[in-house]
């Protein structure tokens, strides 16, 4: 934690309906009517801890640079801001910066006939990105499960798709390839017929008897 007393701003309002009074560092003394406030230049996602206590209530104000402005600017009728405490005398708040630029803490006694005595105390938390997400020394547990993922797991993983997948494919293939099936068909072949006695050759396959010595053919 870093307490930082921001660069003390005083304003005189012409038109005299709000007088801005100096802010000190711990303790300011708000006249009736009167507001104050001190300025910081913050980036986003730093922190304003806040730690006010009043003798009489007070309105708390944090503002963006505009909206400042545009309250001394209207002398003290215009009051936008980014979050507002309204009639307390005890406030102990962290506020988370939205982003980076000009931010106020203002101090508003609307009480005409009585003053007030606030004490203060504003610290900030400045917020650092780190600066390597990845150094071996800081790095989280979680981190080493995806390690084991990524260099381990995945490319075995991979290998195996890479083995199985034309396997699968090409059985597949040999399922759906119909086989070739050869029928072989089986033709006899009349044998020639011979006479048995003289041994002429029989042409006329129906004939009884051998046309060259008259033998009786038997079929």
């Amino acid at each position: 934690k870093k307490i930082v007393c921001g660069t003390i701003l005083l304003l005189f309002v012409i038109s005299g309906l709000c007088n801005v009074v100096n802010i000190s560092a711990g303790e300011v003394e708000l006249s009736p009517s009167s507001y104050s406030y001190v300025s910081y230049t913050l980036d986003y996602r730093d922190e304003l801890k806040l730690s006010i206590s009043s003798s009489g209530i007070i309105n708390v104000y944090i503002m963006n640079e505009e909206q400042l402005n545009t309250l001394t600017d209207s002398g003290g009728l215009t009051w936008n801001y980014l979050k507002r405490w309204k009639d307390m005398t005890y406030l102990d708040y962290i506020y988370t910066i939205p982003a980076d630029g000009m931010y106020s803490i203002v101090l508003y006694n609307k009480d005409i006939f009585y003053g007030r005595t606030v004490d203060f105390e504003i610290a900030i938390d400045y917020y650092y990105e780190p600066i390597d997400p990845f150094d071996p020394y800081d790095e989280p547990t979680e981190n080493i499960f995806w390690n084991l993922l990524i260099f381990v797991i995945i490319p075995i993983v991979a290998i195996i798709l890479v083995i199985t997948v034309p396997i699968i494919i090409i059985r597949r293939h040999k399922k759906k390839t119909p086989k070739e099936t050869i029928i072989i068909q089986e033709r006899r072949v009349p044998k020639n017929i011979y006479c048995p006695e003289c041994g002429a050759e029989i042409l006329d396959r129906e004939r009884m008897f051998c046309s060259k010595c008259g033998t009786k053919i038997i079929k």
